[in-house]
């Protein structure tokens, strides 16, 4: 049975690209929405694909209902949040368009070092804060879909670097007050989604202990997504050995067409080989770390939608 735990209001996911963190998410997010949590996804990255997943015009940077109760998404863009920022500093919008609109502004936003990623970070802070009008937490889950790696351990870093640079003012505050969230034990805590593959899992170690070293935001699971499941039982192999063999492809091509029994044991060998070895990472980095590993199913759905997304929500209880 595998669990995630929703007793922290910030659920942060992180690891490499390509290991289906936004599919977690997805799938986390419908199950915190299926028990009764309203849950906010926060999206990061190059491209948004959460609203769209759901048959959703693109955010915009605004709060988007999925069309699932208690559910909602919305795009952290860098520009955007920065764009916001300077409304709330400047109040009135005369003064804060020509800023808003500067190209030189703009270009400056995306070169200065761990600007976009103080206010993007900012941003989520407030998501974290906000309060409906009865004066409670207006989300009781926000699920932050980091970017990958690399640029994860950047925006992580982002509130460390700029305190260490500014000492004072109100980018230091701001970065004082994200570094307190991420860093505390009763609000955040960080889940780290791998594939059971060789490059994620030395990622997944190499973040474990940077987490630990230096960044001390509060780790929770390790998620193993898109497992193999056993191609065959243990006393099938000599069932596929002698289907392998000349006599029984020979006697089996009338059977198959045009695919021949060869493509076709081929494929389950392939699928076999697949889940020995996500088989052995599970159990590397099971032995490598102390953290507790939840193990998802590889899901076989082309094209991958809701309904996909909801098969995963589903093994997470």
């Amino acid at each position: 049975m595998s669990v995630i735990a929703f007793d922290r209001r910030l659920l942060i996911l992180s690891g490499k690209g390509g290991v289906g963190k936004s599919t977690v998410a997805v799938a986390v997010g419908l199950r915190a929405a299926e028990q009764g949590l309203e849950t906010l996804i926060c999206e990061m990255g190059e491209n948004e694909k959460i609203a769209p997943l759901f048959g959703r015009a693109a955010s915009s940077f605004r709060e988007t209902p999925l069309g699932v109760p208690r559910l909602s998404s919305i795009y952290l863009d860098p520009q955007e949040a920065f764009n916001d920022y300077v409304r709330a500093s400047l109040k009135l919008a005369a003064l804060a368009r020509p800023l808003i609109e500067s190209r030189l502004i703009r270009a400056f936003v995306q070169a200065a070092p761990g600007l976009k990623e103080i206010m993007t970070l900012t941003k989520l802070m407030e998501f974290e804060r906000l309060k409906d009008r009865k004066g409670k937490p207006k989300y009781d889950l926000i699920i932050l879909d980091a970017p990958a790696t690399g640029h994860g351990m950047t925006l992580f870093r982002s509130p460390m670097l700029a305190m260490r640079a500014t000492k004072v003012g109100p980018i230091y505050q701001k970065a004082k007050l994200i570094s307190d969230l991420l860093a505390d034990t009763a609000r955040t805590r960080m889940h780290i989604v791998t594939l059971a593959e060789e490059m994620p899992v030395a990622e997944t170690l190499e973040m474990i202990a940077a987490m630990r070293g230096d960044l001390h935001i509060p780790l929770g699971d390790i998620v193993i997504n898109a497992v193999a499941p056993p191609a065959f039982q243990e006393a099938s192999g000599e069932l596929l050995d002698a289907l392998q063999q000349a006599p029984a492809i020979t006697a089996a091509a009338g059977c198959w067409g045009a695919i021949g029994p060869q493509a076709v044991m081929a494929v389950a060998a392939h699928m076999d080989g697949r889940s020995r070895l996500n088989a052995h990472y599970v159990r590397q980095l099971q032995d490598s770390t102390d953290l507790a590993t939840i193990v998802l199913p590889f899901v076989f759905d082309t094209p991958w939608n809701v309904a996909s997304a909801q098969k995963l929500a589903a093994l997470l209880r």
